[in-house]
């Protein structure tokens, strides 16, 4: 006998954010729950079936600049492989189909000859289980054809070296530029939406994204991002669940020892409309955000290595788009005569109705905020900065953006000398507000920061004595590393 139809494509008005929720419990039956379907096929017209033990992709350089090298022997960027991959697809009488597909593990190498990383496995093989699965079911056409796909990812790691990555970046963003999109034709991504409705659920479980601050070092420092899980859907609306997303500082070689929580887990919640345009035709465009409580506990040396690392990364950012600004910049004699007689005027109107008609909202529910300074000496707590729930609500920043944010703010230092938390500044109450007309081109973001109340602040002197001994220690290390010698 065959199960009972329980295919999300079948109810449209059922909300996959819920389904999101419960799915952290019970995976497999969220699974069972989307992809079974009521067929009553005896057997499927088209059947095939994949089986590979690895698919692989090798990436190379562009060595256009370098005219002494071989382009026939070009530099190897990244090697990509997927392991043991099996594919299942049938297609049956009334043109309904499915597409079963797993993976065991996928992995990327960085293999760009001489250099000296350690880490060379970006993204490592996995030793148990499955790491990829997806379950595609469509419809028959009715007259548009409508379907669900479930894909659900395991542990994946990815280690980054800060200058492989934004290679990587560059390689695979390279078609996707100005001009390019240029030359794509405007309705065939409409076309393609308008054939097919669609829907999806992306689980992620127990993810991590590490940030190297040496990969020429086995005992390199690292910054990690990491979730519990990842849940997005998208039905009627587009659903961001994160669970137990954090960041902590550790050291490659012993990492269980040396793992120190800097940003402490909470949850994120983001939801989005799907309805593309409203009544009047302009774009619709409704957010809603909650993010729980933000925990950050952090010592000076710290602090030092995420914004080294964090400072690498904005300066490789700002280096591939100075190239891609100068790559875009030359233009020939043809291009640029084009360009006068293009009609941009007409496309400014039409960015003007766009802008005119689209309606926009943003609201952000901000459960508070504490950061926590760590004096080094004693290892102990010196400074607790807290920041209390506060909602943001922005609308039409397309048009004009406008927002008023009300904050009350308190900030406690540790006495080491009785262990009392004092009072640094009390309580205080103030206001940020933003403004920008964004229909004028370079028109620069208004801030103004407004209290009516009173800021009282308590400087004592057991607390110039902390601070002057915090200072100096940090002058004492701002040349040391904590974790290895550079």
């Amino acid at each position: 006998s065959q199960p009972e139809d329980t295919s999300v494509s079948g109810h449209p008005g059922q909300d996959l954010t819920q389904v999101a929720h419960e799915s952290s419990s019970s995976h497999k039956k969220t699974i069972e729950m989307f992809t079974e379907t009521d067929k009553s096929h005896d057997l499927p017209r088209i059947q095939i079936t994949l089986d590979a033990k690895t698919i692989g992709l090798e990436i190379y350089k562009n060595n256009a600049d370098t005219e002494a090298k071989n382009i026939q022997k070009p530099d190897s960027l990244a090697r990509i492989a997927l392991n043991n991959t099996d594919v299942k697809f049938h297609m049956y009488n009334d043109d309904s189909m499915d597409v079963h597909l797993v993976v065991h593990s996928l992995t990327v190498d960085d293999t760009r000859p001489g250099i000296n990383s350690k880490f060379k496995h970006i993204v490592p093989v996995i030793e148990d289980g499955h790491q990829f699965e997806l379950q595609l079911d469509l419809k028959e056409p009715d007259p548009v054809r409508s379907g669900i796909v479930v894909m659900t990812v395991k542990d994946p790691k990815v280690i980054l070296s800060l200058d492989h990555a934004f290679l990587l970046r560059n390689f695979f963003t390279l078609p996707f530029n100005e001009k390019a999109e240029e030359h794509r034709s405007p309705n065939a991504n409409q076309e393609q939406q308008q054939g097919m409705e669609l829907s999806y659920l992306l689980t992620i479980v127990n993810a991590e994204f590490i940030l190297l601050a040496n990969p020429d070092h086995a005992d390199s420092e690292a910054v990690v991002l990491s979730t519990k899980e990842l849940l997005i859907t998208q039905q009627t609306k587009t659903a961001l669940v994160v669970k137990q997303m954090g960041m902590f500082l550790c050291r490659m070689d012993m990492r269980k020892k040396s793992t120190l929580r800097f940003i402490q887990p909470f949850d994120v919640n983001l939801s989005m409309n799907g309805n593309p345009k409203n009544d009047q035709g302009g774009l619709l465009t409704d957010l809603v955000m909650n993010i729980d409580p933000l925990v950050l506990r952090l010592s000076y040396r710290d602090a030092m290595l995420v914004t080294d690392i964090f400072n690498k990364a904005y300066e490789l950012y700002s280096t591939s788009m100075n190239k891609e600004e100068d790559a875009s910049a030359q233009q020939t004699t043809a291009e640029y005569a084009q360009s006068l007689i293009s009609p941009s005027s007409q496309k400014d109107v039409d960015r003007l109705n766009e802008i005119a008609l689209a309606q926009e909202s943003l609201r952000i529910s901000f459960h508070g905020a504490q950061i926590v300074l760590i004096e080094e000496l004693h290892e102990t707590p010196m400074v607790d900065m807290n920041l209390k729930p506060f909602n943001v609500e922005v609308a039409n920043w397309s048009k004009a953006l406008s927002a008023t944010v009300e904050f009350q703010a308190y900030i406690n230092y540790f006495n080491i000398k009785n262990s009392h938390w004092e009072p640094l500044m009390e309580p205080w109450n103030f206001r940020l507000e933003l403004a920008r007309n964004s229909t004028t081109k370079n028109d620069p973001l208004n801030v103004k920061l407004i209290s009516n109340s009173i800021l009282n602040v308590n400087i004592t002197h057991t607390f110039l004595e902390s601070a002057y001994n915090a200072m100096h220690l940090m002058d004492k290390q701002k040349n040391v590393s904590w974790l290895c010698i550079y």
